[in-house]
């Protein structure tokens, strides 16, 4: 192994420390300090930390935004997920209105999926705006039906957490393989996991 190998490796996993560090700050700052602590209706946290993780539409796009991030360098990766955790805060306080996007979240993650399937890592302003839009979109889905103020608001801090920190695992989950395989198969392999999963949006799309 070359000495310029070597210290392209070096540098690649020192990159890869610093992102591991960021996305541990990512985590505490999504988090709320009482997630368990035995609080009245705590309950309806849990349902709405749960809730993108079980809604199709919402994973589905989760899963593409997070390849589609992944694909880029660390230093877009980390201004690419504050942006979304901001878009989704925005979708949740301005988003009342947009209560049935189904149809928008499968649309956008389809062109998450192809976007990261055909060109990973290029087309940073598609990514950006990607996030935001994927942000606001669920973040207004996340809205919960009519309650008394306090339940509403800790169902949809559930939800808010939930959905920041769902796509921060995929986020992790991909650059992790990227970091300990960093084979061409193995992108190869990733972009057409991305491709799948846009496939399976358009098939729910057509429902």
């Amino acid at each position: 192994m070359s000495a310029t190998h070597r210290s392209s490796i070096s540098h690649h996993k020192g990159s890869g420390q610093q992102l591991i560090v960021f996305f541990c700050v990512y985590q505490l700052c999504a988090s709320p300090a009482n997630a368990h602590a035995p609080v009245p209706g705590i309950e309806g946290f849990y349902i709405g930390l749960i809730d993108p993780l079980f809604a199709a539409p919402q994973l589905l796009l989760l899963t593409t935004l997070g390849f589609l991030i992944a694909g880029f360098e660390n230093r877009e990766v980390i201004g690419l997920l504050p942006a979304y955790l901001l878009a989704t805060l925005v979708g949740i306080v301005f988003g009342a209105g947009v209560s049935q996007a189904g149809g928008a979240l499968l649309g956008a993650a389809i062109v998450c999926g192809a976007a990261a399937a055909a060109a990973p890592g290029r087309f940073l302003f598609l990514a950006i705006v990607a996030a935001i839009a994927a942000g606001f979109l669920i973040g207004a889905v996340s809205i919960p039906g009519p309650g008394p103020v306090r339940d509403r608001i800790i169902t949809v801090s559930g939800s808010f957490v939930g959905a920041n920190l769902g796509l921060l695992y995929i986020v992790g989950a991909v650059l992790f393989i990227k970091d300990r395989f960093p084979y061409d198969r193995t992108y190869a392999a990733l972009r057409t996991v991305a491709a799948v999963v846009g496939v399976v949006a358009i098939v729910l799309l057509t429902f």
